[in-house]
């Protein structure tokens, strides 16, 4: 009889004819790298009990004990595929000498550990490892900690990406994927006409049109400051700005003037593309001892929420001292007798003012009057531009790369994706935002997918042309890109238009937002939905941080949880593809917090698709939390309806429980860890699918691996000697 080429390989033989002798495995005896190669299998008796093999799956018995000075027992109950080979699973218990005891499942996948009981489903099971003849090439997996949506300087992030790295090193997070905006960090075809503005228009502001957002200044907030067009002199063209200072503090030193604006009220340029700031400028009248001309930067936030400025004073005086996080630096000295093109070298001065120096991004820029004593003053500008000359588009994101590995050693692993938006919804303007990531690159967006292009087709032309390069990609905040509330009516619009478009065929959704738009609960319910469609996204848990005080003073600082046998960028990713990830919020619930299910026979785990005759089965949840008294919520979706189920854990610490859903024709369980006293999430499970056929449905990226099909689970019995 010849048995299938899986169960061939897993008993550690080249063929196996009737009662043939197999050979050659090897064992190691911490599993490490003294192999033994004086074992062999022997004797095999394959009783043909339950039916022939090979044909769909088959509950496995394998015995076997070998005696060369110290007893080895292995003991595992299996499954086996048949032709169509569905893979192996497992469940044993192996011992030499007494140095181990698991619990194996899932075979022919990698990870394992000599020290710990491995979690269901996750370790190269030893019949399919150590039979098959070698030792397992990966080491103990290890649970981390990721945080895939966050803004740094390269963007919209008003706090530094190093000062965020500190932050999320004290929240337990090992992992930050940044995702700065693409359509701020790359170069757009009209930022030069958005960062220049030459007054020639005759008004301070020019109104957005269909293609080109609003820009133009705004007086400072202080009240002795002003400015105007006037036409009676400019540098070149017929117009130019008069920035005119009246009074001003006395006793102290204060600055007014206007701000330049662009892109909803603020500039946000990345010091990483070597920022210098041009315009002409002509004083009026005579220089005022006292009252100094200024270019006034605001900058990045430091560690401690304090805004760093930048001031460039034209005067030939000496300079105030620098008080960080205020820099003072010299420009030359304006005449009344003619134009001085000012250069402003901002990137420049930023670093060599202050360590990191290029991670700080140009909030706004103000021009006006620094004055310590009353008066009247005027200077005329004219020609104003913000100029870029470093990196742009993908070697930006490389540069802030290159930047984030050189962070000290204590700084958690960074990796560069990036946020893109655009497109709108099939019946009202509806902004979509997309994350991509890559394990291998930085992606590179073609100018066909730029958000000016095919709106209404956005979303899903971008996941086909990510998913065609091999990216990730990740529906973000799905209710909102804002903390406000919005109706429900749009609320229901923007989630049937996900639903239609089966999620747009992205992978992921930020799932875990305490609020973003509507609360959590309709966020999961939400997610529901979508499940009972077939699109198997995978929930994760985000904050889209922009602000290092984000880390703790806000709600939205959920995380996602994974486990590894090594931190890269692909095992991230394929484990998110799996569903095999939890989120929650690291400050309530620990760093090392987790939740995953399980079947107790280890045929399944978190984000798998089951497809069987089950009508109920014992569901297991393992996990761990730092908080006491939590309430463990077992939710069982339906197709229209849902079953809740709750526990309460009086300890912190790790937890077991299991509990008998009931599985209809297409359902899912998950579970949610509420706090003790408000009932407000703080963990949660991705979730284990239940269908009775295979989903028709394209299922996403790589989860087609997914698929445990049970529905010819049999019993055979299987028994052979080692020595």
């Amino acid at each position: 009889m010849r048995l299938p080429p899986l169960l061939a390989r897993a008993l550690g033989a080249s063929h196996f004819s009737g009662d043939a002798a197999g050979r050659g495995y090897n064992w190691g005896r911490r599993w490490e790298s003294d192999p033994d190669p004086g074992l062999e299998v022997r004797d095999l008796r394959v009783p043909r009990e339950g039916g022939a093999l090979g044909r769909g799956l088959r509950s496995t018995r394998v015995e076997g004990a070998a005696n060369r000075g110290s007893e080895l027992v292995v003991q595992a109950d299996l499954l086996l595929a048949g032709p169509a080979g569905a893979g192996y699973y497992g469940n044993a218990e192996l011992t030499r000498d007494g140095l181990v005891t698991m619990i194996l499942s899932r075979l022919l996948q990698t990870g394992f550990s000599s020290e710990a009981r491995p979690r269901p489903g996750r370790w190269i099971a030893l019949a399919g490892a150590w039979l098959l003849g070698s030792a397992p090439a990966a080491w103990p997996a290890e649970r981390i900690v990721v945080q895939m949506h966050i803004h740094g300087t390269l963007s919209e992030g008003r706090g530094r990406m190093v000062d965020h790295a500190i932050r999320a090193r004290e929240a337990g997070v090992d992992v930050m994927w940044w995702s700065d905006h693409e359509e701020m960090s790359y170069h757009l075809e009209e930022e030069k006409e958005l960062l220049r503005f030459d007054f020639e228009e005759g008004e301070l502001e020019v109104p957005p049109t269909e293609s080109m957002p609003g820009r133009g200044w705004q007086a400072v907030p202080g009240g002795f400051a002003s400015a105007a067009i006037v036409d009676t002199a400019s540098s070149q063209g017929a117009r130019c700005m008069a920035v005119v200072g009246v009074d001003g503090a006395e006793g102290g030193e204060a600055f007014g003037g206007v701000t330049y604006y662009s892109q909803s009220n603020a500039v946000l340029r990345s010091f990483m593309r070597d920022i210098e700031i041009q315009f002409d400028a002509r004083l009026e009248g005579e220089a005022v001892v006292g009252r100094d001309f200024a270019v006034h930067c605001l900058l990045s936030m430091n560690e401690r929420q304090q805004n760093i400025v930048i001031a460039f004073l034209a005067t030939d005086d000496p300079l105030p001292a620098d008080t960080p996080p205020l820099y003072y630096r010299r420009l030359p000295a304006l005449s009344s007798h003619g134009w001085t093109r000012l250069r402003v070298p901002l990137t420049e001065e930023g670093r060599m003012a202050m360590p990191y120096g290029e991670d700080l991004n140009l909030r706004s820029v103000s021009l006006g009057w620094f004055v310590n004593e009353p008066g009247y003053s005027s200077v005329l500008v004219d020609d104003f531009e913000i100029l870029m000359t470093g990196p742009e588009r993908e070697e930006l994101l490389e540069a802030e790369f290159e930047f984030l590995q050189a962070l000290p050693e204590e700084s958690p692993t960074h990796f560069v994706g990036y946020e893109t938006g655009g497109g709108k919804g099939y019946e009202s303007e509806i902004t979509h935002h997309i994350n991509v990531f890559s394990e291998r690159e930085i992606p590179r967006l073609p100018n066909y997918l730029s958000p000016h292009f095919d709106p209404e087709e956005w979303p899903t032309n971008l996941s086909t042309w990510a998913h065609r390069n091999g990216y990730v990609t990740s529906f973000n905040h799905l209710f909102s890109t804002a903390l406000v509330k919005i109706s429900e009516g749009e609320a229901r619009l923007r989630l049937d238009s996900l639903m239609a478009n089966g999620g747009y065929g992205c992978d992921l959704l930020e799932v875990g937002y305490p609020f973003r738009g509507r609360a959590i609960e309709e966020i999961l319910g939400a997610w529901d939905e979508l499940l009972r469609t077939d699109a198997f996204l995978t929930g994760i848990g985000t904050s889209d941080v922009h602000h290092t005080f984000d880390w703790d003073e806000t709600p939205n600082r959920f995380v996602s949880y994974l486990q590894l046998p090594r931190v890269t960028p692909a095992n991230i990713l394929d484990e998110l593809l799996h569903g095999r990830a939890s989120f929650g919020d690291p400050l309530e619930v620990g760093a090392d917090a987790f939740v995953e299910l399980s079947d107790g026979e280890a045929l399944f785990e978190t984000g798998d698709v089951v497809v069987s005759h089950f009508r109920r089965r014992s569901v297991r949840c393992q996990g761990h939390t730092g908080l006491s008294g939590m309430t463990l919520a077992w939710i069982t979706v339906h197709e229209d309806s849902a079953d809740t189920a709750e526990v309460v854990f009086s300890k912190a610490g790790d937890f077991d429980a299991d509990h008998e859903i009931r599985i209809s024709d297409r359902c899912h369980v998950r579970v949610e860890l509420r706090a003790p006293e408000s009932g407000s999430l703080l963990l949660a499970s991705n979730p284990v699918h239940f269908r009775r056929e295979v989903p028709s449905r394209s299922l996403p990226g790589l989860r087609e691996r997914n698929i445990v099909d049970l529905r010819r689970l049999g019993p055979l019995r299987v028994e052979f000697g080692v020595e």
